[in-house]
């Protein structure tokens, strides 16, 4: 798998990291086990999530907006990080949702279209784009967001 950047959760996978072939339908289980995961990781981590939340605290927001989440040495997904904070985490599960619905939309209306590079978390460079397809000879670039606002924008201008 390609080299991991602080804070992103799932490198950028290639066709030969997704299997053959590199259908929208098998990379969208692998993310799906990602996010089964991370939903799994949350749930072990409510409890100390509502602890903090109701210590009387006055700074409860701030340790709960740097509250870690540590991932676990042998989880068997594509996910890379040792730890993430748990805002990111949730803002990274967002974009794995969307990425999920974007590969299940592509494999309805475009069946036979083949993965060539997709960026789950992050796209690692600025001239690449979330999900890259090809179908028929024609390429297809998307990019994937759950994001409003000034960063939404940014987006769409890119």
């Amino acid at each position: 798998m390609g080299k991991t950047k602080p804070g992103c959760l799932i490198p950028c996978l290639k066709p030969l990291e997704i299997g053959e072939p590199p259908t929208c339908m098998r990379l969208k289980e692998k993310l799906e086990g990602a996010l089964t995961l991370l939903k799994n990781l949350l749930n072990e981590h409510k409890q100390d999530i509502q602890n903090l939340i109701c210590s009387g605290n006055s700074d409860w927001a701030l340790q709960l907006k740097r509250f870690k989440i540590y991932m676990p040495p042998s989880h068997g997904t594509v996910i890379t990080a040792k730890h993430i904070d748990l805002n990111e985490l949730i803002n990274q599960c967002s974009n794995l949702r969307r990425m999920c619905d974007a590969l299940k939309w592509f494999s309805e209306n475009f069946k036979d279209a083949v993965v060539v590079v997709c960026h789950p978390t992050q796209t690692d460079n600025p001239k690449d784009n979330d999900l890259v397809l090809t179908n028929e000879g024609i390429w297809i670039h998307v990019e994937v967001t759950d994001t409003c606002g000034s960063a939404y924008k940014r987006k769409l201008k890119k």
